[in-house]
């Protein structure tokens, strides 16, 4: 999931919507979760108004270590990162978590009042629901995690989600995604199957 991001911020498409965007920059803080107990700050806040700004970002966050997560509790992730955008030293003009997983939240407290909590506290959250097929010796994605993304994890005013079913989709999924967060675009809502 981190090398979509380091992708996404390479390509001049996502430097280009930064740039066209309501104030020509973005506030960047890049996070990693997996437990209750496991969030880390990978890459604190820091301005990006240039591609040669985002491309620095995404060389940081490539030349740092990885360390796999254990559970999932996008729930704690969420808190987490409400609380991050009290450590800002800016006011932002519109507060967003963008939640990347491949499973149900299943420790922790219920998803749904923490993404409630964020939304009252005018933070919108998106989700990318990666679906994408895993080794033999891992559970499989469960089948539905777009539609649990839809139900539990997205909020607040224009949140979306995108589903990714194949890992060669994956960056263009996250380049589309963090293009519509920054342009404030809402992807057409896709039909329940």
């Amino acid at each position: 999931q981190r090398a979509g991001y380091i992708h996404a911020l390479r390509d001049k498409n996502v430097s280009d919507a930064i740039r066209g965007g309501p104030i020509g920059r973005i506030a960047l803080c890049y996070m990693e979760w997996s437990s209750p107990y496991h969030q880390t700050v990978i890459i604190p806040w820091r301005i990006i108004a240039s591609e040669e700004d985002a491309k620095k970002f995404a060389d940081d966050l490539d030349s740092l270590p990885y360390t796999p997560g254990s559970t999932t509790s996008i729930s704690a992730g969420v808190d987490f990162a409400v609380k991050l955008f009290n450590s800002a030293d800016f006011e932002p003009t519109r507060k967003v978590i963008d939640v990347s997983g491949d499973g149900y939240s299943d420790f922790g407290r219920p998803i749904t009042v923490a993404r409630d909590e964020a939304v009252a506290a005018g933070i919108t959250i998106n989700g990318l629901a990666v679906m994408t097929e895993r080794s033999s010796w891992r559970t499989p994605a469960p089948a539905d995690l777009d539609i649990y993304y839809r139900d539990n994890v997205i909020g607040g005013p224009g949140s979306f989600y995108i589903g990714v079913h194949g890992l060669e989709d994956f960056s263009k999924s996250v380049i589309q995604k963090m293009i519509l967060e920054i342009s404030s675009l809402v992807p057409t809502p896709k039909p329940r199957a």
